[in-house]
Order: C-alpha cells, then structure tokens, then sequence
C-alpha cells in the first residue's frame, strides 16, 4: 500500500510540474506581449499629439488597459498550485474521496448528509 502511494505521489507530482510549465508557457509570455503593445499604444498616442479628448486619449487608454490585461495575465501564469490536488477536477477529488472511504467530502460539508 505505501509502494502504491509513493508511486502515486511520484506521479501526482509529475503532473504538476508539467501543469506548471504548460501554465507558464501559456499565459506568461502572452502577457508580456499584451504589456510590450500596451506600451505601443502608449507611445503611438503619445507621439500623436493632438489633445487629451481625441485619438490621442483614446490610444493612452486602450494602452493602459492592455497593460493591465497583460500584468494580469503573466501574474496568473506566475502563480502555481501549491498541491497537485489543485489540478484534479471537483468530480475527480470527489471519486478520489469516495475511493478512500471519506465521510468529510465537499457534498457531505455543504448539504449535511
């Protein structure tokens, strides 16, 4: 049973390093490119100069929301899930739960069973 276990942990494991480089791949570098065009826009409507309520405004804005977007985005791709468990669908770490026996399940909690 302990063999069972630390295999299953091995593997578990292995799951979450893989789900944690295919999350930085994806929205890491996704948002940084949204910040480097916000800075375009900022730029391009920066250099436009034509005042504050006309397409030079709406350029700087365009731009400060993609920047935002994009520090969003590369912050979701930053932060990992800190157990592979995380990574496991509600109705996976349901049948997991019943696999073990658990009373303590997430239904059980809500709906006082």
């Amino acid at each position: 049973m302990a063999a069972k276990r630390r295999v299953s942990l091995a593997q578990q494991m292995k799951r979450l390093k893989k789900a944690e480089q295919s999350k930085w791949n994806r929205y890491t570098w996704s948002g940084l490119l949204l910040v480097l065009v916000g800075f375009m826009l900022i730029s391009i409507g920066l250099s436009l100069h034509t005042g504050a309520y006309s397409s030079e405004g709406l350029a700087i804005g365009i731009g400060a929301l993609v920047i935002l977007a994009g520090i969003i985005r590369a912050l979701i791709g930053v932060i990992n899930p800190a157990l592979p468990e995380d990574l496991l669908p509600y109705e996976a770490q349901e049948q997991r739960d019943a696999e073990r026996g658990e009373e303590d399940s997430l239904d059980n909690q809500l709906f006082e069973r």
